[in-house]
């Protein structure tokens, strides 16, 4: 279930509640505009129509023995000459302190206008799909292991959540060793290995992957993890073989501060123009509490796309930032701002591209809790854009909001 499948909604409502071992959640809205993802084996495709659609989604669970549950789904969505029906059932069982067993099975039954099953090379008329997932952990205090599968047909759509992937299978197998320590400079350490193996629906390979990852737990809740991959991965159209290296660590210097980075290089597909290519990745982030009031959050990311020889293919930077007022804990003032900027490389692409764009967003927003059900938002949001055939930024969106939320207890 992903909410914001529901784009703009006319009308909606919620329900929720608990009752000794029962609990539902439950929502249902009238959406004026109808988002579609077309999951294949490799990607997807999108769109959004101008037609209204009617969206529920309704959950049950059921506590058994206090650790384990038996649950229900269901989700649907119609609109003119549209239809989307997914439901299903699942279950976690606590087999003892040590073991865990979960398993999903969903079907769903779709139906597309025909003008968009045409243009979107979907199916004709009504058709049906399934998933199901299974998995088993095994966790001690010093060994840990999971066995995964998941399967996804070709003809499943999960409308009211986000599935970008469809007919295909996974399985996963991964072990790993904990290692404890009651004094040092480190306190935990970890070390996995996994095996991961991805085809399609008639048992073509897309990828398969071998990885080894270790971790420690330091002073100052620091954490240092360090990811090796490597494997095969397909276009689509052809294998490549790749390695690469990811990096992330994190540390709470002071009170209220944390600070990381997370790097990744080595191999990388260059879908656009089919062939393997040389990555790297930095993304650092920094979110401070400076004072009772005030929060700051930064998160950025720096992506380099190169040849086999080293010839640039595409520099791309993104930076988002956010500064947050906390008056009092009914109400707040946010700023936001996210840029992006990536510089392209014409001569090194099939198709034919900008050598340079950017996108800027900003957004203000006040927030007031006028008691514990009812609240207040009123904001503002812009977006401009930049490319090789403008000299500067071009306004291309601004918007003025307002939203009140009122909760009633049962």
């Amino acid at each position: 279930v992903f909410t914001r499948s529901v784009v703009s909604p006319e009308v909606a409502g919620r329900v929720t509640g608990k009752r000794g071992v029962h609990t539902i959640a439950s929502f249902a809205a009238h959406d004026e505009v109808t988002s579609l993802l077309f999951p294949g084996s490799l990607g997807s495709e999108d769109t959004l129509l101008e037609q209204p659609n009617d969206v529920f989604v309704g959950r049950y669970n059921l506590s058994v023995a206090g650790t384990s549950s038996l649950g229900a789904l269901l989700t649907a969505r119609q609109g003119d000459g549209y239809r989307n029906i997914v439901g299903g059932l699942d279950t976690r069982w606590r087999i003892n302190d040590n073991h865990e067993f979960i398993a999903q099975l969903l079907r769903s039954e779709t139906e597309y206008p025909l003008d968009v099953a045409l243009e979107f090379e979907q199916p004709q008329g009504e058709f049906a799909g399934d998933a199901f997932v299974l998995l088993h952990k095994f966790e001690s205090r010093d060994w840990f292991a999971s066995v995964l599968h998941w399967q996804v047909d070709d003809a499943f759509r999960a409308d009211a959540g986000f599935m970008t992937q469809a007919g295909n299978a996974q399985q996963e197998f991964s072990f790993g060793r904990k290692w404890h320590a009651d004094d040092g400079w480190w306190t935990r350490m970890r070390l996995r290995g996994a095996y991961e193996i991805k085809e399609r629906e008639n048992g073509e390979l897309l990828e398969d992957t071998y990885i080894v990852q270790f971790s420690v737990n330091g002073p100052w809740q620091s954490w240092l993890n360090v990811n090796m991959r490597a494997g095969r991965e397909t276009d689509g159209a052809q294998m490549y073989d790749y390695e690469r290296v990811n990096v992330s660590t994190r540390v709470q210097p002071v009170a209220g501060m944390i600070v990381g980075i997370h790097t990744q290089f080595g191999d990388e597909i260059d879908f656009a123009n089919s062939r393997l290519a040389d990555q790297r990745r930095i993304s650092p982030f920094l979110s401070w509490n400076v004072n009772r009031n005030l929060l700051l959050n930064l998160n950025g990311a720096r992506v380099e796309l190169e040849t086999r020889d080293g010839t640039s293919i595409f520099d791309a930077s993104v930076v988002n930032a956010g500064l947050t007022w906390q008056f009092n804990v009914r109400s707040f003032l946010r700023f936001s701002m996210q840029q992006m900027d990536v510089e392209r490389n014409p001569t090194e692409f099939v198709d034919d591209v900008d050598a340079n764009s950017r996108d800027v967003g900003r957004q203000l927003l006040y927030s007031w809790k006028m008691n514990p059900q009812t609240v207040f938002f009123i904001g503002y949001s812009d977006a401009y854009v930049e490319d090789e055939d403008l000299d500067t930024l071009l306004a291309s969106d601004s918007s003025l909001f307002m939203k009140i939320g009122y909760a009633w207890a049962l």
